[in-house]
């Protein structure tokens, strides 16, 4: 389950809302995360030319091409004595490049660096090239030096004299950024290739894609030291809720009424007072409840209050703790099938917040050899699969699930929205119909599920049946009011469909009125923010959702938008560029192929 309490469990979250929820990209983070969100399903392929040195900027006349005669320049039309200290200059970096394209690169470099100390201070434009073209000579011995480290710092080092001679020059920062990934400074690699993409309007999809690439590093190496130090608290009541309903072979005790309840026996009362708190949305204090219980000595209802304390602790996002009752479970002899069961699917869960895929493998593994007819074992295996991108294994589960089970509600809703995602990914319409008559059936076979009108919703919105969509907002938030998942993309239907910027940032702050602890609601009213060109706000925004985020692969995510959107707003206020908001008309189906 996401943390905004939807049944889309496993997807991302920012995938989730802007790939999905959002597939005409209405909102975006300027140019740059809209091409992140949105990634063309064909990409033109950059055809490779190789190393080429640099010609001088300030004359079109310069040129650095030669033929393929000798490394000798026996073409000057004077004496030297008659050359200016600029044209000798050139000559030298002229003479660089016939050594540089014959892969005499120590030679070239000789002659870049006679180049500049020649040339006059005052002619920007050349220095700026004879550095651009040393830098590309470094690069190169890098492939043949064994001090390649060296090398590169040399780039870096050569790449930067350029940019501050000229900071709008494009080659010297993308092969910055390059030797930047190198040498691991991502960061600096980030600002760099933010820097190429404004300049060039994202018309090249190279830059955009190392980008990618390299935020993702950038956003996995941030949220590994935040998760260590992430605050230890309960999501929101609907999170709950809904994370309950994805259960339903083994179930919580029901408080029992004062005259069957034996106090007499150890820590029995301080479980039935954990399991009241349970049934009464008071989740607090469960986990304390749940210990005084165990401190008592409880026997009979040990597996349960183990059960139940591992639960919350998973929940309150204490997963260490939740790691060992989950364990603990597994080894007392009292425990039943569904219990243990039911504690190997917790524990997998907590495996996967952890990204340890392998581990949790094994625990939904093990639970089918445990009871293999039951139906909770399919369905949050399914989601494991959906984790690791592997929708078809998904599909299986679901469809083994509602087997054993015909009216597990989030098994239906979760098959179809399984089987619209393949088919996006497949662009093929035919299975995109398949999907929406799967939707039919859940929303007539659970005429009560809000998440399946919601979900639907999503569904008929991206294929541009607005006013449908529009109705079956409408019909979840009537059946519950207090899910703000439905609110966010009611806006986000204003926002796309009707242009209401206001009406959507309104349905939002309703949402997280209701929800404090909706990260999705957070995460889209950022990307609107930065959209508005309120990148400070969207900042903020971005860094509530993150502390809200309940694993390290999800913070990652945000992480990587709020350096996409620092990024953007540090090289708009160096390079003395206008942030230019962006908002994207709604566009066929298909039109991109939404993030793997």
């Amino acid at each position: 389950m996401t943390d905004d309490g939807s049944d889309l469990p496993q997807f991302p979250r920012w995938k989730v809302a802007l790939a999905v929820a959002l597939p005409t990209t209405a909102v975006c983070i300027g140019a740059y995360l809209w091409y992140r969100h949105r990634k063309r399903a064909k990409q033109p392929q950059i055809p490779s030319k190789g190393p080429q040195p640099e010609k001088s900027l300030s004359s079109a006349t310069q040129s650095a091409a030669f033929t393929a005669s000798s490394l000798t320049t026996t073409d000057t039309p004077r004496e030297d004595a008659e050359l200016t200290p600029l044209e000798v200059a050139r000559g030298s970096k002229n003479k660089g490049n016939k050594f540089f394209k014959a892969g005499k690169y120590r030679e070239a470099i000789d002659y870049y660096s006679e180049a500049l100390r020649i040339c006059p201070i005052d002619e920007k434009d050349d220095l700026a090239a004879f550095y651009q073209n040393r830098a590309a000579a470094y690069e190169q011995l890098s492939k043949k030096e064994v001090d390649e480290e060296d090398c590169i710092r040399r780039v870096v080092e050569n790449c930067s004299e350029a940019l501050k001679l000229n900071p709008r020059y494009v080659k010297a920062l993308q092969r910055r950024a390059k030797a930047a990934q190198r040498l691991k400074e991502f960061e600096m690699a980030l600002r760099d290739l933010t820097a190429v993409c404004l300049l060039e309007g994202f018309k090249n999809p190279e830059p955009v894609q190392s980008a990618d690439q390299v935020l993702k590093e950038v956003g996995r190496m941030k949220a590994k030291e935040a998760f260590q130090k992430r605050s230890k608290s309960l999501p929101s009541l609907i999170y709950i809720s809904h994370y309950f309903d994805s259960f339903t072979t083994y179930k919580i005790d029901t408080p029992p009424t004062d005259d069957v309840a034996d106090d007499r026996q150890p820590g029995l009362a301080a479980y039935w007072e954990a399991v009241s708190l349970v049934a009464n949305q008071k989740y607090d204090e469960v986990v304390d409840r749940c210990t005084t219980a165990l401190d008592e000595g409880l026997a009979e209802k040990l597996p349960d209050a183990v059960l139940l304390r591992g639960t919350f602790l998973s929940l309150g996002m204490d997963y260490e703790r939740a790691l060992e009752d989950f364990g603990r479970v597994l080894q007392l002899e009292n425990a039943s099938v569904d219990i243990k069961v039911n504690a190997l699917l917790k524990r997998g869960s907590v495996h996967l917040a952890l990204d340890s895929q392998p581990s949790a493998q094994a625990d939904f593994e093990e639970a089918v050899k445990t009871n293999q007819k039951d139906p909770d074992i399919y369905f949050q295996r399914a989601q494991f699969h959906i984790a690791t991108n592997h929708l078809d294994e998904a599909t299986n589960d679901f469809e083994r699930a509602i087997s054993l089970k015909e009216d597990f509600v989030q098994a239906y809703i979760q098959l179809a929205y399984a089987h619209y995602k393949l088919a996006f990914l497949h662009q093929s319409m035919s299975k995109v119909t398949d999907a929406v008559q799967l939707f039919e059936k859940a929303v007539a076979k659970f005429p009560d599920s809000a998440e399946a009108w919601s979900v639907f919703a999503q569904v008929l919105l991206d294929k541009q049946e607005v006013e449908r969509a529009r109705e079956m907002f409408e019909k979840a938030l009537r059946l519950q009011p207090t899910n703000p998942t439905p609110l966010v993309h009611k806006g986000l239907l204003l926002l796309q469909v009707d242009h209401d910027v206001e009406g959507c940032i309104a349905l939002i702050g309703k949402a997280i009125q209701i929800d404090p602890k909706c990260d999705f609601a957070y995460e889209t009213l950022a990307a609107i923010e930065m959209q508005r060109g309120n990148v400070n706000d969207a900042i903020e925004l971005f860094h509530k959702a993150v502390s809200l985020a309940r694993s390290e692969s999800e913070m990652a995510q945000t992480f990587s938008l709020i350096e996409a959107a620092e990024a953007q707003k540090s090289v708009t206020r160096e390079l003395g560029l206008a942030f230019a908001p962006h908002m994207q008309a709604p566009t066929p189906m298909f039109a991109a192929a939404p993030p793997p």
